[in-house]
């Protein structure tokens, strides 16, 4: 694989985004309620499962969403891009799928934000889980092979 098609690429563009989803999001909103005067004390979460079960605020709590979904899968991708670039066995196809899992996990993670259709969220998270699966099956048959 040569160096302008390595997968660590589109790892690093998927690290980075979780970076600034998971924390540079809650600091903005952090920020942002101080300046405008909000106490400390009410931006506290409420327990996570009331939240996703009820979605409810009580007595006046600032629930915060649940952004923990881009920890899970992709830490698959970033090993199995760890090992393609370790073995230098990837090739191309490797460097499209790796491109295909990273933007559907960023449109997976948008999508909690800017849909309410539940069907356009499922589609984006299998469709990158189906992505996940043809790298790491195309990957093992690689590796197992050689």
């Amino acid at each position: 694989m040569t160096q302008s098609h390595s997968i660590l690429f589109p790892a690093l563009v998927l690290a980075t985004w979780t970076c600034i989803w998971l924390w540079g999001i809650g600091l903005a909103e952090f920020l942002f309620a101080i300046a405008i005067g909000i106490p400390l004390r009410r931006t506290a979460c409420w327990t996570r499962t009331r939240v996703m079960v009820f979605d409810a605020h009580k007595d006046g709590t600032w629930i915060g969403p649940d952004r923990s979904g881009l920890l899970h899968a992709p830490i698959i991708f970033y090993v199995f891009s760890l090992a393609l670039t370790i073995t230098q066995s990837g090739n191309r196809f490797d460097y499209f799928i790796g491109w295909c899992y990273t933007l559907l996990r960023i449109a997976c993670s948008l999508s909690e934000v800017l849909s309410n259709g539940l069907t356009k969220k499922q589609i984006l998270l299998y469709s990158s889980n189906a992505a996940l699966i043809i790298l790491s099956t195309h990957v093992l048959f690689d590796m197992s092979g050689n």
